[in-house]
């Protein structure tokens, strides 16, 4: 417990310990405990947040270039919220995200996104962006950034009715359903036309 104090004191309120076992591994043995639970009870989406929390503190030791996978993976909406609210207020070091979260995506600015999309070779970058239109969707409570992406096409439509409306017309025309299509049909209830035309641009 000695050889841990050390440490410990970098990664405050977590601490190491030592597993009670009947065979010594230290490689197995030593585990991260946050008020006495260890970090293998949190569920995994605890142990996402607690990974990439510790990793940012550790950044702040010299560390230039972060690489996070996925962070929302298992994480509830405020959890996600939070989680994000950490990130943005890192400084002084570049952070990579790889993320298939609309919410990750749009809040931590689109202007700094690089999309991707497995159908299509073309490597997108919105730093061309209007800031009015990256604001809107760092504010927005809900979004398809994603569906918009991953999309071979989009229609967007006014509201609710227009998008039941289309999937029936979509199947009367060509006789097949709109979901086997590859076509993404987004609501925008007459609010984010502009912001999303500016992105297809």
């Amino acid at each position: 417990h000695d050889v841990l104090s050390a440490y410990n004191a970098n990664i405050a309120p977590f601490t190491f310990a030592v597993r009670e076992s009947s065979d010594d591994n230290i490689e197995t043995d030593v585990t991260l405990v946050e008020n006495n639970v260890p970090i293998e009870n949190k569920g995994a989406g605890m142990q996402c947040f607690i990974k990439t929390e510790l990793s940012l503190k550790r950044a702040s030791n010299g560390i230039d270039v972060i690489l996070i996978e996925e962070p929302e993976n298992h994480l509830s909406y405020t959890k996600v919220l939070e989680l994000i609210d950490k990130i943005r207020g890192d400084e002084n070091r570049q952070i990579f995200i790889t993320t298939h979260s609309d919410l990750i995506a749009t809040r931590l600015n689109l202007k700094k996104c690089i999309l991707l999309n497995s159908l299509d070779f073309n490597v997108v970058k919105l730093d061309m962006l209007n800031d009015d239109t990256a604001d809107f969707f760092m504010k927005a409570p809900d979004n398809n950034m994603l569906q918009f992406v991953l999309s071979k096409k989009t229609i967007l439509v006014e509201g609710d009715a227009e998008f039941i409306l289309m999937e029936a017309l979509y199947n009367r025309t060509k006789g097949k359903p709109l979901e086997k299509s590859g076509i993404g049909v987004i609501v925008v209830d007459g609010k984010c036309f502009k912001r999303y035309l500016e992105i297809a641009k």
